[in-house]
């Protein structure tokens, strides 16, 4: 989309795994472990690299973003119309979040940057057989006519259902135990 243009990218560690599915359209990946010292050395690298525009992909107000931006030396500095917007230079209005997914929301961001609208196709990746023979081998074979797989992690307490809660749902499928294989993640 952007020829001769450096995009570099920084994780969290809890959202590191997805490296994967993007490390061929960054030039560089930086991941912020939790602790002071690898906090300052990623600020200390964003600041030598003199970027030209940061873009916050956060839809939701954040002190660690708020200080990489900040201390970013970029003249261009996007994000969302949030709690931190005194941090950026140019601001996009938040849509809504009940009606526009987190893609579009980020899609939204991204306008000024790219000029059209990112298409579904593009933001769709093949996963290498390398990969699917992996999950295929941790899941192993199929016993049952229906496999229900069960995500426990959420990103913060708001996207946590409660242990009382998932215990009772798991409780309640034990009705279709003949027929149902569950996961969980």
């Amino acid at each position: 989309i952007l020829p001769d243009t450096q995009i570099d990218i920084v994780l969290s560690h809890r959202n590191k795994s997805a490296l994967f599915a993007i490390q061929d359209y960054v030039d560089n990946s930086y991941v912020l472990e939790k602790g002071v010292l690898t906090y300052f050395k990623l600020i200390n690298n964003i600041r030598k690299t003199e970027y030209d525009v940061v873009i916050d992909l956060l839809d939701n107000a954040s002190t660690t973003s708020s200080i990489l931006t900040r201390f970013a030396k970029a003249k261009v500095k996007l994000g969302f119309d949030k709690n931190n917007r005194k941090v950026y230079s140019h601001i996009i209005e938040l849509p809504n979040k009940i009606e526009n997914h987190i893609i579009e929301r980020l899609n939204s961001l991204l306008l000024p940057i790219v000029g059209s609208s990112i298409n579904e196709e593009s933001l769709s990746f093949e996963l290498s057989h390398d990969i699917r023979a992996k999950a295929a081998e941790l899941l192993g074979d199929k016993k049952k006519n229906l496999r229900l797989g069960i995500n426990l992690s959420g990103s913060d307490d708001s996207k946590i259902w409660g242990t009382g809660n998932y215990i009772g749902f798991l409780r309640s499928l034990d009705s279709l135990q003949d027929k149902l294989e569950v996961k969980v993640f």
